[in-house]
């Protein structure tokens, strides 16, 4: 795939221009995931869009409906989020017209990653739960158990951690009973860091390594820097701040490789605050906060830039180890 991805983007492109309605269409669908996988988010929106007209004109709502779904996931991670809802609507509306269950969970699923982004936690929560019910009505077990996995990260955000626990481990344990292997170190990295809020620090530790080393094998880079960052603040809670700082470090390497600017801000915040206590290394943590801070705003998210703004005042201020500020 990687070696043809250029050939088979320009193939999509072309296939409208030479009469190929249906190469049009599904060869933009069958690489959807491989496009969304390795973030070749440009080819996604280009062959999508290409493949949307195609699908709208011929009146193929199944088809169309699978391309709006692959849309939302490009304008997500671009951090269009406004325009990522509007295609998961789209989706849920065309799937249950047509009467496709599990395309429509699908939908629904996502639509509530994206509300999560823009902090609206309480809509999202009701979008997994729909999510979880069409899945359960369709009889898609390994759906549900995505659905169920999406909504403990939301049930964390509001601090229900018992629920977001139950949620987490029953995804786990239905992605391990089908053998998904990447999906179960998916529900990990969400159960470690619940399990950090509820102080079970060796246990959050065990959980985003075992999901690191999953990533890693699998080759997903970028999960596998979410999964070191993750690790990184287990430790830091822990007191074992040179290896939080060598996970910090690491994640912001991996976010910077896969381009997820967004993630890198974030792992420079926590690589900052690993590098606080002491005050030994309060120039380093400085640093890493000024560069938190910067990617943040080159983002557009205000709410975080200024959060990191407040600690990074703090750091200044305190002194370093010989008393001096």
């Amino acid at each position: 795939m990687d070696v043809e991805r250029a050939t088979l983007v320009a193939a999509a492109l072309a296939a409208p221009g030479l009469g190929h309605a249906g190469a049009a269409m599904v060869l933009p669908l069958c690489l959807g995931f491989y496009l969304g996988r390795g973030r070749h988010f440009e080819d996604l929106e280009q062959v999508s869009r290409s493949a949307q007209r195609v699908a709208h004109t011929v009146g193929d709502a199944y088809s169309e409906a699978g391309v709006w779904t692959n849309l939302g996931v490009v304008l997500r991670r671009t951090r269009r989020f406004d325009e990522a809802i509007d295609a998961y609507i789209h989706a849920c509306d065309l799937y249950h017209q047509v009467g496709e269950a599990r395309g429509e969970a699908q939908a629904w699923n996502n639509l509530g990653l994206v509300l999560v982004d823009l902090r609206r936690f309480d809509e999202a929560i009701r979008a997994h739960f729909r999510a979880c019910e069409v899945f359960e009505q369709a009889g898609d077990a390994h759906g549900e158990a995505g659905a169920w996995n999406n909504l403990g990260a939301v049930l964390r955000q509001l601090d229900r951690f018992d629920e977001a626990i139950d949620a987490l481990s029953r995804a786990r344990e239905v992605f391990h009973h089908v053998g998904d292997a990447h999906s179960e170190a998916r529900a990990w990295t969400n159960l470690g860091a619940v399990l950090v809020d509820v102080s079970r620090f060796d246990e959050a530790i065990q959980a985003h390594t075992r999901a690191r080393e999953v990533f890693h094998q699998v080759g997903d880079v970028h999960s596998e820097a979410v999964a070191w960052n993750n690790l990184g603040v287990a430790l830091a809670d822990l007191g074992r701040f040179d290896e939080a700082i060598d996970a910090h470090t690491r994640a912001c390497d991996l976010y910077h490789r896969t381009g997820d600017t967004h993630g890198e801000a974030g792992a420079w915040r926590n690589l900052g605050a690993a590098l606080t206590p002491g005050g030994g290394r309060r120039a380093e943590a400085v640093e890493a906060m000024r560069r938190s801070v910067d990617l943040y705003e080159s983002t557009g998210d205000e709410h975080r830039m200024l959060r990191v703004q407040e600690w990074l005042a703090r750091i200044r201020q305190e002194p370093d180890a010989d008393g001096s500020t």
